[in-house]
């Protein structure tokens, strides 16, 4: 009888040695994996970086948001991720509406915490960064909806290596992202830093300038700052959408013809004022983006330019246009010829100085 207790005690003690040593190789194992995937997620990732204002505009069961998140590629593995909330979160049944902020270099555990977090996710502010902002514009705007001071914002833009495509090998410089800072309806969260804000718009420049856009810019042996500065210089000259493309028109024929570009625009970028009428004065100031006195593009953009601008920067009409005058002040529209002596009597006719 002693004997068969004994045996019965071993029996125990062996089934918890087993079970212990299962639990345990489970949970380091779950450990080992938890980091892996964090590393492993990372690293697939590299070679291009998605964040996107997750929007669920009514609450919605865990599986179905899970399926979004691999659809916008913010996760690689629902499945994965689904074991990953079961074993460190427990069960998720529904995630509220919201609008949260995911980016595909958060890890597993990062992206949940957004998912379930309350606070953050309703404390959003949305801000409007419309076409042809300058960077000291764009800080003014984010210092106003109660985020950093423009001169902070400043601060970080001027002083930031940015580690994107377009940006490739350029050393950081005063406004040297002037023109990436892409015009959109954006949603951040309150508090979010000046550099993570700079980021989100990098990023969505880079979804907009699209490998078609690449390819034409390709074509006509053209950077992408080249590009961008085009386009800075249609969006600001330029208020009526049909114009867009007779103004590239005119910035090809003039750089063709090596003819300097004479774009108050640029001047105006230099002087850091709002004027309507440049003086004579003005005309003289020196610096590589006065196009009155220097020939070429200037050296950067002078705005942040939409879609609609980039694409005429790249689509210029067919015209032997090489000059405009705006001839309607209030609709903002231009008359454009191929003659000097035209363009003079235009102006005289529309009562432009310049």
């Amino acid at each position: 009888m002693k004997n068969q207790k004994l045996e019965a005690i071993n029996i125990v003690i062996n089934v918890m040695i087993t079970f212990g040593i299962i639990f345990s190789g489970v949970f380091i194992t779950l450990k080992v994996y938890e980091t892996s995937l964090s590393i492993s997620d990372n690293m697939f990732r590299e070679k291009e970086e998605i964040e996107s204002d997750f929007i669920i505009e009514k609450d919605k069961e865990f599986s179905d948001v899970v399926q979004m998140l691999e659809e916008k590629n913010i996760i690689d593995n629902s499945f994965l991720f689904k074991l990953n909330t079961k074993i460190f979160y427990g069960d998720m049944d529904v995630v509220k509406k919201g609008t949260y902020f995911l980016s595909n270099k958060m890890d597993f555990k990062e992206i949940n915490r957004v998912l379930s977090n309350i606070d953050d996710r309703n404390n959003v502010i949305t801000v409007t960064i419309r076409e042809g902002l300058t960077l000291k514009e764009i800080g003014e705007v984010l210092e106003s909806k109660g985020f950093d001071s423009k001169e902070e914002f400043l601060k970080i833009v001027n002083s930031t290596k940015f580690d994107k495509w377009f940006l490739d090998g350029e050393e950081v410089r005063t406004n040297y992202l002037e023109g990436f800072l892409f015009p959109d309806t954006y949603n951040f969260y309150e508090g979010a830093s000046s550099e993570s804000i700079i980021n989100r718009m990098l990023n969505r420049f880079s979804e907009i300038y699209t490998e078609d856009l690449k390819i034409k810019a390709k074509e006509k042996e053209l950077s992408t700052r080249e590009v961008l500065t085009i386009a800075s210089i249609i969006e600001k000259e330029i208020r009526v959408p049909e114009e867009r493309e007779l103004a590239s028109s005119v910035i090809y024929n003039r750089l063709r013809q090596d003819i300097s570009l004479q774009m108050c625009s640029t001047v105006l970028y230099v002087l850091d004022v709002r004027k309507e009428v440049l003086s004579l004065e003005d005309l003289e100031v020196e610096s590589e983006y006065n196009t009155y006195k220097n020939k070429g593009l200037p050296p950067a953009p002078i705005s942040n330019s939409g879609l609609a601008s980039i694409e005429a920067a790249l689509n210029p009409k067919d015209t032997d246009y090489l000059y405009f005058v705006v001839e309607d002040e209030i609709v903002g529209s231009h008359y454009f010829t191929n003659d000097y002596t035209d363009f003079l009597n235009a102006k005289i006719r529309y009562e432009q100085e310049f």
